[in-house]
């Protein structure tokens, strides 16, 4: 017989999430994505009302920005472990594959039982944002540490209703390559540009570092809003056409991606690890198993 889990207040999960020492697994069940929409693929994460039971506003307020309480905590769990740690260290900078807050256990979250992770993700980060916030090469200074993972992107190509820009509509005489847009190939080649200044600045300041990057794996639309729904308002209902038009997309950024690491200033420096195909329905299962949670609607 499965244990009961017991209804709590608001305040006593706020006291859960502001120690560290609580877990996430036990903090997860009060907690629940909402139906509203966040910004890009950032989740909208709140009380369960079915087991957390209102009550001071403070607590209200608090749980309104789940995300970043979860990378508080991340970085507290991290300031312990390095006081007796001898093992491997990394600095990660990403989106909701690096960063889900406390709802599933994220790439990091694995990562985290081999090395000691000083993590700058955020969900639905964009690499403009991971830019302009310019957080990393201070932390890498201030960490020293045995690498450097990024994820990043997918948001920029397509969170925020990007996705139907990114399409032509539907149309029986296109071929997959040919439902790409010229405001796709303008976002793309934006996105590639930041990513490669991020990674020149890393190559730059800390030669010999290596860094891994990745270009998430071949997303199932199932009718989701960030991928799903754009695509029928585009009257492209078929599943297969609409999995061949992620599929589609994700290969342009690895192509692209890959023509970037070629040139000689970051070469041999940057790894780009290929998740195509490996996620297999499983996203949150390993490095290269991870994205948005139990659903395979997400890139990012």
């Amino acid at each position: 017989m499965s244990e009961t889990i017991p209804v709590i207040t608001e305040s006593q999960l706020r006291e859960w999430l502001m120690d560290p020492d609580v877990p996430d697994e036990q903090i997860a069940p009060y907690l629940m994505t909402a139906p509203r929409e966040g910004r890009s693929f950032e989740p909208v994460i709140i009380p369960n009302p079915a087991l957390v039971t209102p009550s001071a506003e403070e607590a209200a307020v608090l749980m309104s920005n789940v995300n970043r309480i979860a990378r508080w905590r991340r970085a507290q769990a991290y300031k312990r472990k390095i006081e007796n740690w001898t093992g491997p260290r990394l600095v990660s900078e990403g989106d909701s594959w690096f960063q889900y807050p406390i709802l599933l256990r994220d790439v990091i979250d694995q990562l985290d039982e081999h090395y000691a992770i000083r993590s700058l993700g955020a969900a639905g980060d964009l690499i403009s944002d991971m830019f302009a916030q310019d957080e990393l090469i201070a932390t890498i200074a201030a960490e020293r540490p045995d690498a450097v993972v990024i994820s990043g992107g997918g948001n920029d190509l397509l969170g925020d209703g990007r996705l139907a820009k990114a399409l032509r509509p539907f149309d029986p005489a296109l071929s997959p390559e040919q439902y790409l847009t010229p405001n796709f190939e303008d976002t793309l080649s934006e996105v590639i540009e930041l990513y490669r200044d991020i990674l020149h600045r890393v190559v730059r300041t800390f030669p010999g570092l290596p860094v891994f990057i990745h270009g998430y794996d071949h997303a199932i639309p199932e009718r989701g809003k960030w991928l799903g729904r754009p695509m029928e308002k585009l009257g492209i209902l078929d599943g297969a056409l609409q999995r061949a038009l992620v599929a589609q997309i994700v290969d342009r950024f690895y192509d692209a991606l890959a023509k970037t690491l070629r040139a000689p200033s970051l070469a041999g420096q940057i790894e780009l690890v290929d998740c195509r195909d490996l996620v297999q329905g499983a996203w949150h299962l390993s490095l290269i198993h991870i994205s948005e949670p139990t659903r395979q609607e997400a890139i990012s």
